[in-house]
């Protein structure tokens, strides 16, 4: 006996009726609840009611995050669109997409849905646009398509994006938002490029750049990310002009408010940073080090978000303080990395290197200790430089306050290992090293 599968319907009420005839007039689907409003689908499926949900786009609480809520709860996700909401739905993360004004269409598509399981598609691969198709569209259209680029497909659909940087690294202040400040700086002597504070912990790269944060622009972006309406005027006018080729996106106001910007809504952002700019540099927090769940992609806490970004870093920047506990946080942030299985590369940063902190001979005795870590792998260099403070209380980055300092000389070297160019500083008066073990 075939099982019947039970829809919870939110529809507007010129399309309900027809909608509610024609899913009843088929055996295997039964609509159990027409909901008033948006909490009502949301208990239906909480409560195990409703194992679809055909849900109208235009709702105005509607967004990823409540799609993805529905997800979790085991149901799959069928929304009503015009031509009015089309575009923005097919970013919204659903299982199907059908025209509000067709019921055949409708049950058609949750029938296909049905045939082909809970099969996630992520945002950035969405069901065609059924209004230049002339049909309904489920996630098995696209899986079939998805099967026959499977190799290559990342570097397919991303080509011609912008080279994404995550800055990320260990506890205790090691100085990443300084040298993400840095770094987005010297890569900006040769290409546009965008500093993201997408930091939710402790969020600090609009105070270092002496921009007044009246507003928080990650935060208005996300909203309109999770909206699936987030488009390239919105970020161009979100970024702080702050250099020449470079801009600033500031984070939060407070580190309180991190619940408005999940993994999706981060993702979202940087990946519309890279179509407009050659570099996108990411300031991210340091993580707690406990499981990431994939489950929670668009919900999840900080490190959730933190997590995602480091999945679709192109580098990664591991940036840790050079002395005897940055050295020992480092072993488990990089154990804590090789769980993710991110495919970006992976660069070590040691910061403020001193001997102060490592002995009479700094270079010699972080390369011994990076040995039993990383052994076969390289680290970067920074040196301890009042420079870098002297900048900040100026509102400028050690590459634009002192350029020929040993911090900026460093950090220039750094992007000039990136992209492949010389930094602009001349090399003689170099102090940064590249310590390889």
């Amino acid at each position: 006996m075939t099982s019947r599968h039970t829809v919870a319907l939110l529809a507007d009420p010129e399309d309900e009726g027809g909608i509610v005839q024609a899913v009843d007039a088929r055996a295997d689907l039964k609509v159990v609840r027409r909901c008033a409003d948006l909490p009502e689908v949301r208990a239906a499926v909480r409560a195990g009611i409703a194992d679809l949900v055909v849900l109208r786009a235009a709702e105005p609480d509607l967004d990823t995050l409540v799609i993805e809520e529905l997800h979790l709860g085991g149901a799959g996700v069928l929304l009503l669109i015009d031509e009015s909401t089309h575009t923005q739905a097919r970013s919204l993360g659903a299982d199907a997409l059908a025209q509000k004004s067709n019921p055949e269409r409708v049950v058609e598509a949750l029938e296909n849905y049905i045939r082909g399981g809970h099969i996630h598609i992520p945002n950035e691969s969405m069901p065609p646009d059924p209004f230049t198709q002339d049909t309904c569209v489920t996630r098995d259209a696209e899986a079939e398509l998805k099967d026959k680029a499977a190799a290559g497909h990342r570097t397919q659909t991303e080509r011609g994006r912008g080279t994404i940087l995550a800055v990320w690294g260990t506890s205790g202040a090691p100085g990443r938002s300084t040298f993400a400040l840095g770094i987005a700086h010297a890569l900006a002597e040769t290409a546009p490029t965008i500093l993201i504070d997408g930091d939710m912990r402790n969020p600090s790269l609009a105070h270092m750049a002496g921009i007044p944060l009246d507003s928080s622009g990650i935060a208005v972006l996300a909203r309109a990310a999770l909206r699936g309406v987030l488009d390239d005027r919105d970020l161009e006018a979100a970024l702080v002009p702050y250099a020449l080729r470079l801009s600033i996106l500031t984070g939060l106001t407070t580190p309180h408010r991190w619940r408005e910007v999940g993994p999706g809504a981060l993702d979202a952002i940087v990946m519309a940073a890279a179509r407009l700019c050659p570099w996108v540099v990411v300031d991210l927090a340091a993580v707690t080090l406990d499981e990431v769940a994939d489950e929670t992609r668009h919900i999840g806490d900080r490190d959730d978000t933190t997590a995602a970004i480091l999945r679709r870093a192109d580098e990664i920047m591991c940036v840790a303080r050079a002395d005897v506990l940055g050295i020992s946080r480092l072993t488990h942030a990089l154990t804590w990395l090789e769980e993710l299985n991110v495919s970006a590369q992976l660069r070590i940063v040691m910061n403020r290197v001193a001997s102060a902190a490592t002995g009479s001979r700094p270079y010699s005795a972080i390369g011994t200790a990076l040995q039993a870590i990383i052994p076969e792998r390289s680290a970067y260099l920074v040196p301890e430089d009042t420079a870098v403070a002297k900048g900040l209380l100026k509102g400028r980055s050690v590459v634009a306050a002192f350029p020929r300092s040993p911090a900026a000389q460093a950090l220039c070297d750094v992007a000039g290992s990136l992209n492949g160019t010389r930094a602009h500083v001349s090399r003689k008066r170099r102090r940064g090293r590249h310590v390889k073990h």
